[in-house]
């Protein structure tokens, strides 16, 4: 209800629906991890952005993975909406209109965005991702 996520819902998740599991997880998944079943920390990075999006846009990651039903990848659909300057229609309404720092919302949504470049290489590392996030005021 305060808006603070609890990452350990995560690690459960898998006990809970087992049925679903497999294509849950999946959208949590770096492109290196799916493409060349290569993990490294950075891997966590990309999870810890898919994450900071999904809190942010109340868009749970999966309804947006590209699949036969049509419909857009979330970080896709977030760095499009940064490159054309509407970051503010992605908030989630509730955590927009309840935290009265849209601003800095807005960087988050950037850090979510570093966090989850498509190379590895280019994405930040977890303790310049930790930084920023305690840069930010609420």
């Amino acid at each position: 209800s305060s808006y603070d996520p609890l990452l350990t819902d995560y690690a459960f998740f898998p006990l809970i629906s087992n049925t679903q599991t497999a294509q849950s997880l999946f959208a949590y998944k770096s492109p290196e991890a799916i493409l060349y079943q290569q993990l490294t920390p950075k891997s966590d990075v990309y999870c810890l952005g898919i994450i900071i999006l999904e809190i942010l846009t109340g868009k749970f990651p999966s309804q947006y993975l590209n699949n036969q039903k049509g419909g857009t990848d979330l970080v896709q659909w977030v760095n499009s909406a940064i490159a054309e300057s509407r970051e503010v229609e992605l908030i989630d309404p509730e955590i927009a209109n309840a935290t009265g720092s849209l601003a800095e919302m807005e960087k988050l949504l950037h850090l979510g965005a570093a966090c989850t470049e498509s190379e590895p290489d280019k994405r930040i590392d977890l303790r310049e991702a930790i930084r920023r996030i305690e840069q930010i005021q609420v």
